[in-house]
């Protein structure tokens, strides 16, 4: 495909299609630099990226993509980036690259910490559970064997869920929500059981 024929034919069908005198200059300028898949790529010189917006508006991209179709009988899809030679394309792909890959790391994160979140919420609620199961609860040795079952329980979880050496914060506010937690069901300061679990924790 001879992509300077294509772009000058689909820059006059545009401007035989849309009275725009400033889109007619931003066509003029644009400098086609290759095809890529379904993808026409055009830049801008320097200095001259001020005049792409009128090529990405959607009235106006529609009336380009149209006139690519026509001038070239392929459906292309108009890119536009800041440069002018094959090298910036390559830049520009490289940059959407890292851009990409961040976004997916960015995604996995979330990922992870809502299923952390979801299964540090379910030990949260086992524990209310159980201690709502218990007979004479109000009786302290009854809260005492509770509190050391909940001790084990948490740890069990901390194997699971808690980096110990760099725990995340999502991790050390949810391990903190359950320390609170066990400490409002048996009136116990949650600094004592935070204490008592990582004396336990050191013991195994």
């Amino acid at each position: 495909m001879d992509i300077a024929a294509v772009w000058h034919d689909t820059t006059e069908k545009v401007k035989d299609r849309v009275v725009h005198p400033t889109l007619w200059r931003a066509l003029e300028t644009a400098v086609p630099i290759t095809t890529e898949g379904d993808l026409f790529v055009v830049g801008f010189a320097p200095g001259t990226m001020h005049l792409s917006g009128h090529l990405q508006s959607s009235d106006h991209r529609n009336a380009i993509e149209a006139a690519l179709l026509a001038s070239s009988g392929k459906k292309l899809r108009l890119c536009v980036i800041d440069g002018a030679t094959m090298e910036d394309w390559e830049h520009f792909k490289a940059r959407q690259k890292a851009n990409e890959e961040a976004k997916m790391r960015l995604r996995e994160r979330a990922r992870r910490e809502m299923e952390t979140t979801q299964t540090w919420e379910s030990v949260f609620e086992k524990l209310g559970r159980t201690y709502a199961s218990m007979n004479l609860r109000q009786l302290p040795q009854v809260r005492g064997r509770y509190l050391m079952d909940a001790i084990q329980m948490i740890s069990d979880a901390m194997d699971e869920l808690y980096d110990e050496q760099s725990p995340d914060e999502p991790s050390q506010r949810a391990l903190a929500r359950i320390i609170d937690r066990v400490g409002t069901l048996t009136e116990v300061p949650p600094a004592i059981i935070a204490l008592e679990l990582l004396r336990y924790r050191a013991s195994r």
